[in-house]
């Protein structure tokens, strides 16, 4: 009689790491991101199944999308007392124009009076922020994987870390998020932890677990993934995308900015030899995607 499957062993996000999923290009794009504090529980779809007037959320979720942000819930780690008055925030992501502005509102028709398009400076700081996603209802790993994490940063930088709503790529569990700079961390174990806070904090990225920027698309992602390796770069702000090209074969050159070298980055989209369930409610295994290097070069 064949051996029980540990109950981990069919969950995505430990499936993923068995077939070794790369990370790289695999950031949500977004320009930057509303939070909205919201406690309690989490439906499926954290917008319409939470605390929020789903109508206010979705009509908030629609502003946002015109600028290309992503609406975030957030709470506190663990069981944290609930506060009259909750928190808000409008993060910008823009490579040299990063910002957080926060608010705060009393019920749900407050909202739809935060300025998205124009924040007010007053109210803007830099301050690192460390997001976890926890939303177990959207996928089982983000919950058993995340809320250790979520409590490991939030003893390392009280303040600074939320758990948060459903950011993308389940099988990467623990995911991090670190704004204002978009950051896109994957499989942040909490011995992790303290090198992504330590990397933020130096103006660095920590590359083994770095899923991508998310101003960048994927290939940009994954340019600046093989220019980093090969290059040693690990500074926040290096490696600036200054054009793409997409051949008829698919693949994508990327021009890269490395301090006063300039190269160009190539790199094509393929489909992981192992089919997996990439999600722990996916019902059929597919090919995750990801990138391969076909070359750098370097330009005088």
């Amino acid at each position: 009689m064949a051996a029980p499957v540990a109950a981990e062993r069919l969950r995505c996000s430990y499936s993923a790491d068995e077939r070794g999923d790369p990370l790289l290009g695999t950031a949500a794009h977004a320009m930057g991101f509303l939070l909205i504090e919201a406690p309690g529980a989490w439906g499926q779809n954290a917008l319409s199944e939470s605390r929020l007037d789903p109508e206010i959320a979705n009509l908030m979720a629609a502003r946002a999308a015109e600028l290309s942000y992503r609406v975030l819930l957030i709470k506190r780690p663990g069981r944290a007392a609930v506060e009259p008055r909750r928190a808000w925030a409008v993060v910008s992501s823009t490579p040299g124009a990063e910002s957080t502005t926060w608010g705060s509102y009393a019920s749900d028709p407050e909202l739809l009076d935060i300025p998205l398009a124009s924040v007010a400076a007053p109210a803007a700081t830099a301050s690192a922020l460390y997001l976890v996603c926890t939303h177990g209802r959207h996928d089982a790993c983000c919950a058993l994987r995340g809320r250790a994490v979520a409590a490991r940063l939030a003893a390392l930088r009280p303040g600074q870390v939320w758990e948060c709503s459903h950011i993308g790529g389940d099988r990467f569990a623990p995911n991090v998020l670190v704004l204002p700079h978009g950051l896109y961390y994957g499989r942040v174990e909490p011995a992790r932890a303290l090198d992504v806070v330590t990397a933020q904090e130096r103006g660095e990225v920590a590359v083994d677990l770095l899923r991508g920027r998310s101003v960048f698309r994927p290939p940009v992602q994954a340019a600046q993934h093989f220019a980093r390796v090969a290059h040693g770069s690990v500074l926040i702000d290096d490696l600036e995308p200054i054009g793409r090209h997409t051949a008829d074969s698919g693949d994508v050159s990327i021009g890269l900015v490395h301090g006063d070298t300039r190269m160009t980055v190539t790199v094509r989209p393929i489909v992981g030899d192992e089919a997996g369930l990439l999600t722990c409610k996916a019902t059929h295994p597919l090919h995750p995607p990801t990138f391969t290097l076909e070359g750098i070069e370097l330009h005088a």
